[in-house]
């Protein structure tokens, strides 16, 4: 970056290629007469685009696979878009999540199946042990919410002549949640000031615990989860 950007002509937004590097590891931008920070790669704007010059080669893979099948991997396995199918997956040792539109979608120990509808399910160990392991478990399921009267006038929804008012309705929607795990969870549904609704059905079977996350599932809707043992 120039060390006064306002005193001529300035790209301020990055190239979209540059921009797909983000989603592998970490970018950013350090001001031209200042030296980067230990561990911080300086580019110089043509290399910025040109994953092959990249010293690092593993990057630089995945660089060149996000630009050319629009499938980013992060550097550290921990995350995975795929922009074609457009999945989202989250992988991390003591909390994992997919987004998804339908079908099916796994991040290691959580994986989705019949999805119907846009949504993300996050599950998030509560005891501190890994997501496999764990006897506690906040599972997180979003579809969408939005105030009751709530219009738009535009499709990407930027002109909201009325902003509605409560209640708070949430979008309808299911997916059948799993679990690689060695042995079943009590299933409770959460309401949203962390009350229990009541119990939900699972069945473990082949090493997995499944159970049906669903919006209609008590009245006022349900987005959260508590699996216990």
């Amino acid at each position: 970056m120039p060390e006064k950007p306002f005193d001529g002509d300035f790209t301020v937004n990055f190239p979209v290629t540059f921009g797909n590097l983000g989603l592998i590891t970490g970018i950013g931008s350090v001001p031209a007469a200042k030296p980067p920070q230990p561990g911080v790669i300086r580019l110089s704007p043509a290399a910025a685009t040109k994953p092959g010059e990249l010293a690092n080669k593993t990057v630089a893979a995945l660089w060149s696979e996000a630009d050319q099948s629009r499938i980013a991997a992060s550097v550290t396995g921990e995350l995975r878009l795929d922009a074609g199918k457009r999945t989202f997956a989250v992988k991390t040792p003591r909390s994992e999540s997919v987004t998804l539109g339908e079908g099916s979608l796994s991040a290691g120990t959580l994986s989705a199946s019949n999805a119907e509808g846009w949504q993300t399910a996050a599950a998030i160990s509560l005891d501190g042990k890994p997501l496999r392991d764990s006897g506690s478990i906040l599972v997180i399921h979003l579809t969408n919410t939005a105030n009751s009267g709530l219009t738009f006038t535009n499709e990407t929804r930027t002109i909201v002549p009325e902003t509605g008012k409560l209640p708070i309705l949430i979008r309808k929607g299911s997916v059948e949640l799993s679990f690689a795990v060695d042995r079943p969870f009590r299933v409770t549904a959460l309401r949203t000031d962390g009350g229990a609704y009541g119990e939900v059905k699972g069945e473990f079977r082949d090493g997995r615990f499944r159970f049906t996350a669903d919006t209609t599932l008590f009245p006022g809707g349900v987005m959260a989860y508590h699996l216990t043992r």
